[in-house]
């Protein structure tokens, strides 16, 4: 919660315009609502992981760039995540 909220904020005073999900469930459910230019993902999330949502992420919106990120990456979680298509794994 302190990343994602430090984040946000660090955008914002960019002149970004940010939007944050608690979930992974709340993600999806803004992506069915509202278009987006990025999805900043961590894959450590709350019921639904990172990869699951970004495999949903892509099948809804293929085109939607995506920037996968995560203190807690095993080299497998990597390749799955790169197999479905972040732009970046850092």
């Amino acid at each position: 919660m302190v990343v994602r909220d430090s984040l946000k904020e660090w955008l914002e005073d960019e002149g970004f315009q940010a939007v944050t999900a608690e979930s992974g469930a709340q993600a999806i459910e803004r992506l069915t609502k509202e278009p987006f230019h990025l999805m900043l993902l961590d894959i450590k999330m709350p019921g639904m992981d990172g990869v699951e949502v970004l495999r949903r992420s892509k099948e809804m919106r293929p085109d939607l760039p995506v920037v996968m990120m995560t203190a807690y990456a095993t080299v497998e979680t990597a390749v799955e995540a790169m197999k479905i298509g972040p732009w970046t794994i850092s």
